[in-house]
């Protein structure tokens, strides 16, 4: 009886001397934040997810985060003057811990992981769209139905026989009723009332949406294009940018360019043309921002440069 017992004691203790393997770190809600804590290495590593895409933090970023809507399967680091790809990752609680072969010190890139963020953005459903004029400001209306709620636009005033749409509080619908043009960019907008705070925007038809299939694009380019300058008199809509949409002034007071990046809910700075065409932007689909445009969105982390160079003969449209 003794001997059996001190077998089952034997045992105890040998199992207690395991290592515990870590369990990832998977928020209850879906939500996954990572934060960068710290990176002594000499070179810049850029943090990656399981397709070899850039998260968009570096080993530079201290006290920086990223937010998915879930737990990557994978993380890893591409060496920025190299393009290497390393995966050597190490899980201890809530960090890991990245090396990039330089040494064994695993301190390189240190990542912390939390699954207590707020709750994710659902999966982008673009608006469905309504040719129902109800609850629209007409374009014979009263001059109440301008387009145009900050300034008066220039000359005379042609927007102000813009017709004026809606837009429900949610996004999940849009009824549009006038379109103007953008006769620099080439990019058309329907002029939109926000039912969620009754602000009169401009909302990008983008070419493959649903919402192109009703313009009238002769009436259009015919009566209602015009410059830059009187377009950004109405606001481009701040709070229903869509994925991977591309905004920068035209006015001569801002050159950035930035992409909304919807998974994240921020826009993110182009640093250069390389690294433009590299994500596969277009000229021809950057939307004109206005004076104020950039004071009223949050702007996160930038997309990290390529080290590729520019494409001299990278087309403007892709279309």
């Amino acid at each position: 009886m003794l001997l059996r017992a001190a077998l089952m004691i034997g045992a105890l203790l040998a199992i207690g001397l395991l290592p515990v393997p870590v369990a990832p770190v998977v928020a209850a809600d879906g939500c996954w934040r990572g934060t960068v804590i710290s990176g002594e290495a000499h070179f810049t590593l850029l943090l990656l997810d399981a397709r070899g895409r850039s998260l968009g933090l570096t080993n530079r970023d201290i006290g920086r985060s990223i937010t998915l809507s879930a737990a990557p399967a994978r993380l890893g680091i591409r060496i920025q003057h190299s393009g290497a790809i390393k995966w050597d990752v190490r899980s201890v609680g809530a960090r890991r811990y990245f090396e990039d072969g330089e040494d064994t010190d695993y301190n390189d890139l240190v990542l912390e992981v939390s699954g207590t963020c707020s709750a994710p953005r659902p999966p982008y459903n673009p608006p469905s769209v309504s040719t129902s004029t109800e609850s629209t400001d007409s374009a014979s209306t009263s001059d109440s139905a301008q387009a145009t709620p900050t300034a008066t636009p220039t000359p005379s005033g042609p927007l102000a026989h813009v017709g004026v749409g809606w837009l429900a509080a949610d996004g999940s619908e849009i009824v549009p009723v006038g379109f103007v043009r953008d006769a620099s960019g080439d990019q058309t907008y329907a002029i939109v009332r926000r039912e969620l705070d009754g602000e009169v925007v401009r909302y990008w038809v983008a070419p493959g949406s649903a919402l192109a299939l009703v313009v009238p694009w002769d009436e259009v380019k015919r009566d209602f294009t015009y410059s830059a300058e009187v377009i950004v008199t109405i606001p481009l809509d701040d709070k229903y940018p869509q994925p991977d949409q591309i905004a920068r002034r035209f006015d001569g007071g801002d050159e950035r360019i930035f992409s909304y990046d919807y998974g994240m809910d921020f826009w993110r700075e182009v640093p250069d043309t390389a690294t433009f065409q590299v994500l596969g932007f277009y000229w021809c689909n950057v939307t004109a921002a206005d004076s104020g445009f950039w004071e009223r969105v949050f702007i996160g982390v930038a997309h990290p440069p390529t080290s590729l160079p520019e494409q001299a003969d990278y087309p403007d449209c892709d279309r």
